[in-house]
């Protein structure tokens, strides 16, 4: 798998983990090689040859989140009573 670190949506670097890691395993070393990482970055995507396995930031939801915050959409449904 490769994270490709991205800064402005460019990519600034790129690191290749050993092979036999779980998407979830690959997460969690991407995340700590972010946090190590010197150079400036804003972000990393993990790839697996042609198929994306994570983001981060992830940009759905960081588009998403103020339009749904506000539009009430984490309150709770009215109370109905029979």
């Amino acid at each position: 798998m490769l994270c490709y670190f991205l800064r402005d949506g460019h990519l600034a670097g790129v690191e290749m983990l050993p092979p036999g890691f779980s998407d979830g395993d690959a997460i969690a070393r991407a995340h700590i090689l972010s946090s190590k990482r010197k150079g400036p970055h804003d972000g990393f995507e993990l790839w697996d040859r042609g198929r994306a396995v994570f983001r981060h930031p992830d940009p759905y939801v960081e588009t998403l989140a103020p339009i749904m915050l506000g539009s009430n959409w984490f309150s709770p449904a009215p109370e109905t009573r029979h």
